[in-house]
C-alpha cells in the first residue's frame, strides 16, 4: 500500500494522516482503502490471486506494487 500520493499541486499527501474507508469483499479480504483530503478522493484498489495479494492499483490506475 503506497501511504503517499500528490495532489494536482504536486504537494505530498501522507495517506496515513487523514481518516481512511476500507472495503471488503465477502471472503474478508480488503477491496480498497481511500481516504479525502481537500475534496480529493485517493483509492488503492487490491487485486487477488488464490487469496494472496496480487496488484494494489491507484486512483490514477498506476500500479503500486
Amino acid at each position: 500500500y503506497r501511504d503517499v500520493e500528490s495532489n494536482a499541486n504536486n504537494e505530498l499527501i501522507y495517506i496515513y494522516n487523514h481518516a481512511q474507508t476500507n472495503d471488503y469483499n465477502v471472503d474478508g479480504t480488503i477491496n480498497y482503502i481511500e481516504t479525502t483530503v481537500d475534496a480529493v478522493t485517493y483509492r488503492q484498489t487490491m487485486t487477488y490471486t488464490s487469496g494472496a495479494i496480487t496488484k494494489i492499483t491507484a486512483t490514477d490506475g498506476t500500479d503500486t506494487w
